[in-house]
Protein backbone atom coordinates (compact mmCIF):
# COMPACT_ATOMS: atom_id res chain seq x y z
CA UNK A 1 0.00 0.00 0.00
CA UNK A 2 2.72 2.26 0.71
CA UNK A 3 4.42 1.72 -2.34
CA UNK A 4 1.31 2.36 -4.44
CA UNK A 5 0.92 5.69 -2.94
CA UNK A 6 4.16 6.52 -3.32
CA UNK A 7 4.26 5.74 -7.04
CA UNK A 8 0.52 7.22 -7.34
CA UNK A 9 1.90 10.44 -5.61
CA UNK A 10 5.01 10.56 -7.93
CA UNK A 11 3.15 10.32 -11.60
CA UNK A 12 0.75 12.71 -10.60
CA UNK A 13 3.84 15.53 -9.81
CA UNK A 14 5.70 13.94 -13.11
CA UNK A 15 2.68 14.64 -15.19
CA UNK A 16 2.05 18.02 -13.69
CA UNK A 17 5.54 19.33 -14.05
CA UNK A 18 5.58 18.09 -17.28
CA UNK A 19 2.60 19.70 -18.64
CA UNK A 20 3.93 22.82 -16.94
CA UNK A 21 7.74 22.80 -18.40
CA UNK A 22 6.47 21.68 -21.72
CA UNK A 23 7.88 18.46 -22.32
CA UNK A 24 4.65 16.68 -22.18
CA UNK A 25 4.56 15.35 -25.57
CA UNK A 26 8.07 14.03 -25.12
CA UNK A 27 8.27 9.95 -24.86
CA UNK A 28 11.24 9.82 -22.21
CA UNK A 29 8.89 11.20 -19.24
CA UNK A 30 7.71 7.68 -18.82
CA UNK A 31 11.11 6.78 -17.57
CA UNK A 32 11.14 9.79 -14.91
CA UNK A 33 9.15 6.80 -12.52
CA UNK A 34 11.44 4.41 -13.57
CA UNK A 35 13.54 2.05 -11.48
CA UNK A 36 17.27 3.19 -10.55
CA UNK A 37 19.39 4.92 -12.27
CA UNK A 38 17.59 4.85 -15.44
CA UNK A 39 15.12 7.81 -13.65
CA UNK A 40 18.44 9.54 -13.36
CA UNK A 41 19.53 9.11 -17.14
CA UNK A 42 16.04 10.85 -17.91
CA UNK A 43 16.75 13.40 -15.60
CA UNK A 44 19.50 14.69 -17.07
CA UNK A 45 18.72 14.45 -20.58
CA UNK A 46 16.10 16.57 -19.81
CA UNK A 47 18.25 18.97 -17.67
CA UNK A 48 20.96 19.08 -20.10
CA UNK A 49 18.51 19.89 -22.53
CA UNK A 50 16.06 22.55 -21.15
CA UNK A 51 18.44 24.20 -18.77
CA UNK A 52 18.43 27.61 -19.44
CA UNK A 53 21.44 28.59 -17.39
CA UNK A 54 25.02 26.57 -16.79
CA UNK A 55 25.56 27.44 -13.10
CA UNK A 56 21.45 26.33 -12.56
CA UNK A 57 22.91 22.83 -13.70
CA UNK A 58 24.15 21.81 -10.60
CA UNK A 59 21.89 23.13 -8.14
CA UNK A 60 19.06 21.37 -10.25
CA UNK A 61 20.81 18.09 -10.43
CA UNK A 62 21.55 18.09 -6.88
CA UNK A 63 17.59 19.08 -6.02
CA UNK A 64 16.96 16.15 -8.05
CA UNK A 65 18.94 13.36 -6.87
CA UNK A 66 17.64 14.00 -3.18
CA UNK A 67 14.39 14.10 -4.26
CA UNK A 68 14.55 11.04 -5.74
CA UNK A 69 16.55 9.74 -3.00
CA UNK A 70 13.50 11.06 -0.91
CA UNK A 71 10.82 9.04 -3.08
CA UNK A 72 12.43 5.95 -2.60
CA UNK A 73 13.25 6.30 0.95
CA UNK A 74 9.54 6.70 1.21
CA UNK A 75 8.54 4.21 -0.58
CA UNK A 76 11.03 1.21 0.80
CA UNK A 77 9.85 2.17 4.41
CA UNK A 78 12.19 4.92 5.58
CA UNK A 79 15.51 3.04 6.27
CA UNK A 80 18.58 4.67 6.74
CA UNK A 81 20.91 1.83 5.38
CA UNK A 82 18.22 2.24 2.13
CA UNK A 83 18.67 5.93 1.80
CA UNK A 84 22.66 5.74 2.18
CA UNK A 85 22.24 2.66 -0.37
CA UNK A 86 20.02 4.75 -2.82
CA UNK A 87 22.35 7.58 -2.82
CA UNK A 88 25.36 5.35 -3.25
CA UNK A 89 23.84 4.14 -6.68
CA UNK A 90 22.64 7.43 -7.97
CA UNK A 91 26.22 8.92 -7.55
CA UNK A 92 27.85 5.86 -8.76
CA UNK A 93 25.31 6.12 -12.01
CA UNK A 94 26.37 9.99 -12.63
CA UNK A 95 29.26 9.90 -14.49
CA UNK A 96 27.90 7.41 -16.98
CA UNK A 97 24.56 9.58 -17.04
CA UNK A 98 26.18 12.63 -17.43
CA UNK A 99 28.45 10.79 -20.10
CA UNK A 100 24.74 9.62 -21.94
CA UNK A 101 23.14 13.26 -21.36
CA UNK A 102 25.72 14.46 -23.42
CA UNK A 103 26.21 12.40 -26.24
CA UNK A 104 22.80 12.43 -26.80
CA UNK A 105 21.78 16.28 -27.06
CA UNK A 106 25.14 17.14 -29.07
CA UNK A 107 24.23 14.47 -31.20
CA UNK A 108 20.63 16.27 -31.71
CA UNK A 109 22.31 19.34 -32.03
CA UNK A 110 24.98 17.93 -34.84
CA UNK A 111 22.33 15.80 -36.45
CA UNK A 112 25.34 13.17 -36.21
CA UNK A 113 24.04 9.85 -35.24
CA UNK A 114 26.37 8.15 -34.16
CA UNK A 115 26.47 10.36 -31.09
CA UNK A 116 23.07 9.42 -30.56
CA UNK A 117 23.92 5.18 -31.17
CA UNK A 118 26.70 5.63 -28.32
CA UNK A 119 24.98 7.70 -26.27
CA UNK A 120 21.84 5.02 -26.32
CA UNK A 121 24.60 2.35 -25.67
CA UNK A 122 25.73 4.07 -22.70
CA UNK A 123 22.74 4.47 -20.82
CA UNK A 124 21.44 0.77 -21.52
CA UNK A 125 24.85 -0.78 -20.06
CA UNK A 126 24.59 1.72 -17.29
CA UNK A 127 20.91 1.42 -16.60
CA UNK A 128 21.42 -2.84 -16.54
CA UNK A 129 24.10 -2.82 -14.50
CA UNK A 130 22.10 -0.13 -12.02
CA UNK A 131 19.37 -2.38 -12.26
CA UNK A 132 21.39 -5.57 -10.30
CA UNK A 133 22.69 -2.63 -7.79
CA UNK A 134 19.08 -1.57 -7.13
CA UNK A 135 17.77 -5.29 -6.81
CA UNK A 136 20.63 -6.29 -4.24
CA UNK A 137 20.04 -3.13 -2.23
CA UNK A 138 15.99 -3.91 -1.62
CA UNK A 139 15.20 -5.33 1.54
CA UNK A 140 14.77 -8.70 1.43
CA UNK A 141 15.62 -9.25 -1.90
CA UNK A 142 15.20 -13.19 -3.04
CA UNK A 143 18.28 -15.09 -2.45
CA UNK A 144 17.90 -16.27 -6.36
CA UNK A 145 19.75 -13.82 -8.45
CA UNK A 146 17.87 -15.41 -11.12
CA UNK A 147 14.10 -14.54 -9.77
CA UNK A 148 15.32 -10.64 -9.41
CA UNK A 149 17.11 -10.46 -12.85
CA UNK A 150 13.90 -11.98 -14.44
CA UNK A 151 11.47 -9.61 -11.79
CA UNK A 152 13.82 -6.43 -13.41
CA UNK A 153 13.78 -8.36 -17.08
CA UNK A 154 9.94 -8.79 -17.26
CA UNK A 155 9.92 -4.95 -16.32
CA UNK A 156 11.91 -3.73 -18.54
CA UNK A 157 9.99 -5.34 -21.65
CA UNK A 158 7.28 -3.17 -19.82
CA UNK A 159 8.98 -0.23 -20.06
CA UNK A 160 10.34 -0.22 -23.57
CA UNK A 161 6.72 -1.47 -24.34
CA UNK A 162 5.14 1.81 -22.92
CA UNK A 163 8.21 3.77 -24.31
CA UNK A 164 7.08 2.89 -28.21
CA UNK A 165 2.94 3.50 -27.22
CA UNK A 166 3.70 6.99 -26.04
CA UNK A 167 6.44 7.75 -29.22
CA UNK A 168 4.25 6.21 -31.88
CA UNK A 169 1.99 8.04 -34.18
CA UNK A 170 -1.28 7.95 -33.52
CA UNK A 171 -0.51 6.65 -29.78
CA UNK A 172 -1.85 7.87 -26.84
CA UNK A 173 0.19 10.95 -25.70
CA UNK A 174 3.35 10.12 -23.19
CA UNK A 175 2.11 11.75 -20.13
CA UNK A 176 -0.85 9.53 -20.09
CA UNK A 177 1.21 6.51 -19.98
CA UNK A 178 3.35 8.04 -16.99
CA UNK A 179 0.53 6.19 -14.60
CA UNK A 180 0.89 2.95 -16.11
CA UNK A 181 4.59 3.18 -15.98
CA UNK A 182 4.64 4.39 -12.24
CA UNK A 183 2.41 1.60 -11.83
CA UNK A 184 4.68 -1.04 -13.23
CA UNK A 185 7.83 0.17 -11.13
CA UNK A 186 5.64 0.14 -7.77
CA UNK A 187 4.79 -3.61 -9.07
CA UNK A 188 8.12 -4.44 -9.87
CA UNK A 189 9.34 -3.13 -6.49
CA UNK A 190 6.99 -5.00 -4.52
CA UNK A 191 7.52 -8.00 -6.40
CA UNK A 192 11.78 -7.60 -5.48
CA UNK A 193 10.81 -6.93 -2.18
CA UNK A 194 8.43 -9.76 -1.38
CA UNK A 195 9.33 -12.47 -2.98
CA UNK A 196 11.34 -15.11 -1.02
CA UNK A 197 11.05 -18.22 -3.44
CA UNK A 198 13.70 -19.51 -5.10
CA UNK A 199 13.52 -19.15 -9.06
CA UNK A 200 11.17 -21.91 -9.83
CA UNK A 201 8.16 -19.54 -9.24
CA UNK A 202 9.62 -17.05 -12.18
CA UNK A 203 10.85 -19.38 -14.45
CA UNK A 204 7.66 -18.70 -16.82
CA UNK A 205 7.96 -14.94 -16.53
CA UNK A 206 11.74 -15.74 -17.68
CA UNK A 207 10.16 -16.12 -21.17
CA UNK A 208 8.91 -12.31 -21.47
CA UNK A 209 12.37 -10.67 -21.45
CA UNK A 210 13.78 -13.59 -23.72
CA UNK A 211 10.39 -13.22 -26.16
CA UNK A 212 10.45 -9.59 -26.14
CA UNK A 213 13.74 -9.24 -27.52
CA UNK A 214 13.59 -12.00 -29.97
CA UNK A 215 10.02 -10.15 -31.00
CA UNK A 216 12.05 -6.84 -31.29
CA UNK A 217 14.78 -8.14 -33.18
CA UNK A 218 12.53 -10.05 -35.44
CA UNK A 219 10.42 -7.30 -36.32
CA UNK A 220 13.38 -4.67 -36.96
CA UNK A 221 15.11 -7.38 -39.17
CA UNK A 222 11.95 -7.63 -40.98
CA UNK A 223 12.09 -3.81 -41.69
CA UNK A 224 15.15 -3.82 -42.69
CA UNK A 225 14.98 -5.63 -45.42
CA UNK A 226 14.82 -4.00 -48.70
CA UNK A 227 11.78 -5.10 -50.87
CA UNK A 228 12.06 -6.31 -53.76
CA UNK A 229 11.71 -4.71 -57.36
CA UNK A 230 12.97 -1.09 -58.39
CA UNK A 231 16.61 -2.42 -59.21
CA UNK A 232 16.15 -2.51 -63.47
CA UNK A 233 18.84 -0.72 -64.75
CA UNK A 234 18.85 3.14 -65.25
CA UNK A 235 17.64 4.23 -68.77
CA UNK A 236 19.94 7.15 -70.34
CA UNK A 237 18.29 10.50 -68.99
CA UNK A 238 19.00 14.15 -70.86
CA UNK A 239 19.54 17.49 -69.21
CA UNK A 240 22.23 17.16 -66.77
CA UNK A 241 22.71 16.67 -62.56
CA UNK A 242 24.12 18.77 -60.02
CA UNK A 243 25.81 17.11 -56.56
CA UNK A 244 25.51 19.02 -53.55
CA UNK A 245 27.59 17.27 -50.75
CA UNK A 246 27.14 18.06 -46.92
CA UNK A 247 29.19 19.27 -44.29
CA UNK A 248 32.65 19.10 -42.93
CA UNK A 249 34.01 17.16 -45.96
CA UNK A 250 36.26 18.76 -48.84
CA UNK A 251 36.78 18.62 -52.39
CA UNK A 252 36.38 14.92 -54.25
CA UNK A 253 36.75 13.78 -50.11
CA UNK A 254 33.47 14.51 -49.53
CA UNK A 255 30.57 11.21 -49.51
CA UNK A 256 28.50 12.14 -52.59
CA UNK A 257 31.81 12.54 -54.89
CA UNK A 258 32.04 8.93 -54.55
CA UNK A 259 28.18 8.40 -56.21
CA UNK A 260 28.22 6.67 -59.54
CA UNK A 261 26.03 8.98 -61.47
CA UNK A 262 26.17 6.38 -64.26
CA UNK A 263 23.60 4.40 -62.30
CA UNK A 264 21.18 7.51 -62.42
CA UNK A 265 21.44 7.40 -66.47
CA UNK A 266 24.11 10.47 -66.71
CA UNK A 267 26.86 10.31 -68.62
CA UNK A 268 30.00 11.76 -66.91
CA UNK A 269 29.78 14.74 -69.44
CA UNK A 270 26.20 15.55 -68.02
CA UNK A 271 27.65 15.53 -64.38
CA UNK A 272 28.78 19.10 -62.21
CA UNK A 273 30.26 19.02 -58.49
CA UNK A 274 28.83 22.13 -56.58
CA UNK A 275 31.72 24.10 -54.60
CA UNK A 276 31.23 25.88 -51.62
CA UNK A 277 33.66 27.86 -52.57
CA UNK A 278 32.50 28.95 -55.90
CA UNK A 279 33.11 28.33 -59.60
CA UNK A 280 36.18 28.55 -61.42
CA UNK A 281 35.53 28.10 -64.99
CA UNK A 282 38.26 26.29 -66.96
CA UNK A 283 39.59 24.75 -63.84
CA UNK A 284 39.44 20.31 -64.11
CA UNK A 285 40.48 18.09 -61.43
CA UNK A 286 40.39 14.40 -61.23
CA UNK A 287 37.65 12.56 -59.46
CA UNK A 288 36.68 9.43 -57.83
CA UNK A 289 33.85 8.93 -60.71
CA UNK A 290 33.70 11.72 -62.97
CA UNK A 291 36.17 14.49 -63.41
CA UNK A 292 35.44 17.57 -61.54
CA UNK A 293 35.07 20.53 -64.17
CA UNK A 294 34.55 24.18 -63.47
CA UNK A 295 34.96 23.99 -59.93
CA UNK A 296 37.03 26.17 -57.05
CA UNK A 297 38.58 23.54 -54.61
CA UNK A 298 36.89 24.00 -51.01
CA UNK A 299 37.39 22.53 -47.30
CA UNK A 300 35.52 21.78 -44.88
CA UNK A 301 35.57 25.69 -43.44
CA UNK A 302 33.85 26.71 -46.40
CA UNK A 303 31.13 24.11 -46.09
CA UNK A 304 30.06 26.36 -43.15
CA UNK A 305 29.71 30.02 -44.55
CA UNK A 306 26.26 31.86 -44.32
CA UNK A 307 23.05 30.25 -45.97
CA UNK A 308 22.60 33.35 -48.08
CA UNK A 309 25.59 33.02 -49.33
CA UNK A 310 25.86 29.03 -50.26
CA UNK A 311 22.20 29.42 -52.03
CA UNK A 312 24.10 32.54 -54.12
CA UNK A 313 26.88 30.26 -55.12
CA UNK A 314 24.71 27.48 -55.98
CA UNK A 315 22.37 29.67 -58.46
CA UNK A 316 25.88 31.11 -60.27
CA UNK A 317 27.13 27.17 -60.84
CA UNK A 318 23.78 26.09 -62.12
CA UNK A 319 22.62 29.38 -64.14
CA UNK A 320 24.39 28.03 -67.33
CA UNK A 321 23.93 24.07 -66.82
CA UNK A 322 21.67 22.08 -69.46
CA UNK A 323 18.08 21.40 -68.72
CA UNK A 324 16.29 19.66 -67.38
CA UNK A 325 18.63 19.74 -64.38
CA UNK A 326 17.86 17.25 -61.84
CA UNK A 327 19.58 18.16 -57.83
CA UNK A 328 21.17 15.25 -55.72
CA UNK A 329 22.15 16.51 -52.52
CA UNK A 330 23.87 14.76 -49.28
CA UNK A 331 22.66 15.42 -45.77
CA UNK A 332 23.17 19.21 -45.41
CA UNK A 333 22.85 19.64 -49.16
CA UNK A 334 19.07 19.63 -48.99
CA UNK A 335 18.92 22.65 -46.80
CA UNK A 336 21.10 25.03 -49.41
CA UNK A 337 18.87 23.67 -52.41
CA UNK A 338 16.16 23.98 -51.13
CA UNK A 339 16.76 27.16 -50.04
CA UNK A 340 17.24 28.15 -53.67
CA UNK A 341 14.43 26.63 -55.38
CA UNK A 342 12.18 28.08 -52.52
CA UNK A 343 13.79 31.41 -53.14
CA UNK A 344 12.53 31.24 -57.25
CA UNK A 345 16.23 31.50 -58.05
CA UNK A 346 17.15 27.95 -59.18
CA UNK A 347 15.01 27.70 -62.01
CA UNK A 348 15.17 24.24 -64.60
CA UNK A 349 15.11 21.98 -61.92
CA UNK A 350 12.85 19.35 -62.52
CA UNK A 351 13.74 16.82 -59.91
CA UNK A 352 15.05 17.00 -56.40
CA UNK A 353 16.67 14.59 -54.77
CA UNK A 354 17.85 14.36 -50.88
CA UNK A 355 20.16 11.45 -49.60
CA UNK A 356 20.15 11.41 -45.70
CA UNK A 357 18.59 15.13 -45.14
CA UNK A 358 17.08 15.83 -41.79
CA UNK A 359 13.66 18.33 -41.92
CA UNK A 360 13.64 19.21 -37.73
CA UNK A 361 15.95 20.81 -35.50
CA UNK A 362 16.31 18.88 -32.82
CA UNK A 363 18.33 20.65 -30.10
CA UNK A 364 18.98 24.12 -30.65
CA UNK A 365 21.55 25.98 -28.55
CA UNK A 366 22.71 29.34 -28.06
CA UNK A 367 25.64 31.21 -29.35
CA UNK A 368 28.44 31.29 -27.11
CA UNK A 369 28.61 33.31 -23.60
CA UNK A 370 24.95 33.52 -23.66
CA UNK A 371 22.27 31.76 -22.07
CA UNK A 372 19.28 30.06 -23.02
CA UNK A 373 17.27 26.38 -23.31
CA UNK A 374 20.18 24.30 -24.37
CA UNK A 375 23.34 25.95 -22.83
CA UNK A 376 24.79 22.70 -21.39
CA UNK A 377 23.76 20.91 -25.08
CA UNK A 378 25.94 23.05 -26.61
CA UNK A 379 28.90 23.56 -24.59
CA UNK A 380 29.16 19.45 -24.50
CA UNK A 381 28.56 19.78 -28.57
CA UNK A 382 31.59 22.11 -28.72
CA UNK A 383 33.52 20.50 -26.20
CA UNK A 384 33.10 17.38 -28.55
CA UNK A 385 33.59 18.60 -31.96
CA UNK A 386 36.74 21.03 -30.69
CA UNK A 387 37.86 16.76 -30.16
CA UNK A 388 37.31 16.26 -33.30
CA UNK A 389 38.95 18.99 -34.97
CA UNK A 390 41.98 18.29 -33.08
CA UNK A 391 42.17 14.89 -33.77
CA UNK A 392 41.60 15.54 -37.23
CA UNK A 393 38.35 13.39 -37.60
CA UNK A 394 36.16 16.72 -38.51
CA UNK A 395 36.00 20.03 -39.56
CA UNK A 396 32.84 20.81 -37.97
CA UNK A 397 32.03 24.07 -35.66
CA UNK A 398 28.79 24.33 -34.33
CA UNK A 399 29.66 28.13 -33.82
CA UNK A 400 30.10 29.14 -37.75
CA UNK A 401 27.03 30.57 -39.17
CA UNK A 402 25.36 27.67 -41.51
CA UNK A 403 24.89 25.25 -38.27
CA UNK A 404 24.39 28.37 -36.08
CA UNK A 405 21.74 29.64 -38.03
CA UNK A 406 19.97 25.80 -39.23
CA UNK A 407 20.90 23.49 -35.83
CA UNK A 408 21.19 25.94 -33.26
CA UNK A 409 17.97 28.07 -33.35
CA UNK A 410 14.74 26.55 -32.88
CA UNK A 411 12.49 25.41 -35.43
CA UNK A 412 14.84 26.41 -38.26
CA UNK A 413 15.00 23.71 -40.40
CA UNK A 414 11.04 23.62 -40.64
CA UNK A 415 10.74 26.82 -40.68
CA UNK A 416 13.01 26.47 -44.28
CA UNK A 417 11.02 23.21 -45.42
CA UNK A 418 7.69 24.69 -45.18
CA UNK A 419 8.75 26.89 -47.52
CA UNK A 420 6.98 25.97 -51.14
CA UNK A 421 9.05 24.86 -53.91
CA UNK A 422 8.56 26.00 -57.87
CA UNK A 423 5.67 23.89 -59.24
CA UNK A 424 6.68 20.94 -61.14
CA UNK A 425 9.54 20.70 -59.03
CA UNK A 426 9.42 16.88 -57.54
CA UNK A 427 11.50 15.93 -54.37
CA UNK A 428 12.29 12.55 -53.00
CA UNK A 429 14.21 11.99 -49.32
CA UNK A 430 16.15 8.74 -48.71
CA UNK A 431 17.35 7.76 -45.23
CA UNK A 432 19.31 5.58 -43.95
CA UNK A 433 18.58 2.92 -41.52
CA UNK A 434 20.57 4.20 -38.98
CA UNK A 435 19.08 7.85 -39.04
CA UNK A 436 16.02 7.24 -37.97
CA UNK A 437 16.21 8.11 -34.36
CA UNK A 438 16.53 11.46 -35.50
CA UNK A 439 14.98 11.29 -38.94
CA UNK A 440 10.93 10.51 -37.55
CA UNK A 441 8.46 8.84 -39.88
CA UNK A 442 6.27 11.72 -40.18
CA UNK A 443 9.04 14.20 -40.83
CA UNK A 444 7.74 14.62 -44.44
CA UNK A 445 4.64 14.02 -44.36
CA UNK A 446 3.67 17.69 -43.74
CA UNK A 447 5.62 18.91 -46.95
CA UNK A 448 5.30 17.88 -50.53
CA UNK A 449 8.13 15.34 -50.62
CA UNK A 450 7.96 11.93 -51.27
CA UNK A 451 9.99 9.32 -49.01
CA UNK A 452 11.65 6.14 -49.39
CA UNK A 453 11.46 3.32 -46.14
CA UNK A 454 15.12 3.64 -44.57
CA UNK A 455 17.73 1.50 -46.48
CA UNK A 456 20.02 -0.40 -44.20
CA UNK A 457 22.65 1.59 -43.81
CA UNK A 458 24.45 4.66 -42.71
CA UNK A 459 24.18 8.20 -43.53
CA UNK A 460 27.30 8.01 -45.73
CA UNK A 461 26.69 4.78 -47.33
CA UNK A 462 23.53 5.88 -48.89
CA UNK A 463 25.39 7.70 -51.58
CA UNK A 464 27.69 4.48 -52.90
CA UNK A 465 24.59 1.97 -52.09
CA UNK A 466 23.20 0.63 -55.78
CA UNK A 467 20.43 -0.64 -54.13
CA UNK A 468 19.52 3.07 -53.50
CA UNK A 469 20.90 4.65 -56.77
CA UNK A 470 18.39 1.86 -58.41
CA UNK A 471 15.77 3.14 -56.38
CA UNK A 472 16.04 6.85 -57.29
CA UNK A 473 16.80 5.75 -60.80
CA UNK A 474 13.48 4.50 -61.00
CA UNK A 475 11.72 7.22 -58.97
CA UNK A 476 13.05 9.53 -61.71
CA UNK A 477 11.60 7.22 -64.38
CA UNK A 478 8.52 7.54 -62.78
CA UNK A 479 8.11 4.40 -61.31
CA UNK A 480 6.11 4.04 -57.58
CA UNK A 481 8.70 2.89 -54.38
CA UNK A 482 7.69 -0.30 -52.81
CA UNK A 483 5.39 -0.16 -49.48
CA UNK A 484 7.88 0.05 -46.36
CA UNK A 485 7.29 -3.10 -44.03
CA UNK A 486 5.86 -2.98 -41.03
CA UNK A 487 9.29 -2.69 -38.87
CA UNK A 488 10.62 -0.31 -41.08
CA UNK A 489 10.66 2.88 -38.89
CA UNK A 490 10.10 1.06 -35.69
CA UNK A 491 13.38 2.34 -34.34
CA UNK A 492 12.46 5.70 -34.22
CA UNK A 493 9.80 5.57 -31.17
CA UNK A 494 11.77 2.51 -29.70
CA UNK A 495 15.03 4.83 -29.13
CA UNK A 496 12.65 8.08 -29.11
CA UNK A 497 12.41 7.93 -25.00
CA UNK A 498 15.99 7.17 -24.78
CA UNK A 499 16.99 10.77 -26.35
CA UNK A 500 16.64 14.41 -25.13
CA UNK A 501 12.91 16.12 -25.13
CA UNK A 502 12.51 17.88 -28.53
CA UNK A 503 12.35 21.77 -28.50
Amino acid sequence: MRVAVVFAAASVLVVAGAIAADFADWPGVVHLVAVPPLDLYADLRLLVARMPYRWLLVPALALVATLRVGLWWLALGRSRAGARALAGLYAAALPAALVAAALDTAGRAALYTQLVWAALGVTLLGAGSGWRTFARGVRRVPADTGAALTVLGTYGSVLVGLGWLGARDGGPPPWLVVPVSAAATGAATVLLIRSRTPAGRWRRCRLVPAGTIVLLVAIVASGLRVPAGGTAPARPRPGSVLLVAGTAGATGSAALFHLDPRRLGYRCRQVWYFSYAGRKPGARLGGPVCAIRDHRRYRGADTTAPLAELVDRLVAQARDLPRPLVVVTHSQGAWIAHAALADGRLTGVSHLVMLGPFARTLQPYPPPGRSGPGVAAGDALRGLSRVGRAIGFTSFDPDRPLPAALQGSRDALERLFARPRPPGVRALAVSAALDVPLVYADAWSRYDVTRTCPFPNTHGGLVTSPIVAARVAGWLEGRSSPRCRPGAWITGPLTAPFGAPAP
